[in-house]
């Protein structure tokens, strides 16, 4: 465990990733996920609601249920066996990142929401 790291060394690390595993409980999606998929990071993550919002199986994550500790082992060897697979699943992850995630369309949405929601009273 490294602890706190400054930004530039933590993306760093991410980067230097070869299968990033996030199991969500209590099944939410954090930043953490949409970072890690940011800079390319091949994603083994937990088969839920809120992580198939960003994630697709077999398109730019392996999902896997959470619970079967086989099935998330099976999914980290196949990334560290097939390289080849490993960075083409994290090149798609940055795409997804970066296509939904990217502030410059985060911003403008998350103003109207709000927006919308102050006129509701």
């Amino acid at each position: 465990w490294t602890g706190l790291l400054p930004r530039k060394h933590y993306v760093g690390v991410l980067q230097k990733t070869h299968a990033h595993v996030y199991l969500s409980v209590p099944f939410v999606l954090s930043w953490s996920m949409i970072e890690a998929m940011s800079v390319g990071c091949p994603m083994v993550a937990s088969d839920t609601a809120p992580v198939r919002e960003a994630a697709t199986h077999g398109e730019d994550a392996l999902l896997v249920d959470h619970s079967d500790i086989d099935a998330l082992a099976a999914a980290v060897a196949r990334l560290l066996d097939d390289r080849a697979y490993a960075t083409a699943l994290g090149r798609a992850a940055r795409r997804t990142a970066v296509r939904n995630y990217a502030a410059k369309w985060i911003w403008p949405w998350r103003d109207r929401l709000l927006t919308e929601l102050v006129r509701a009273g």
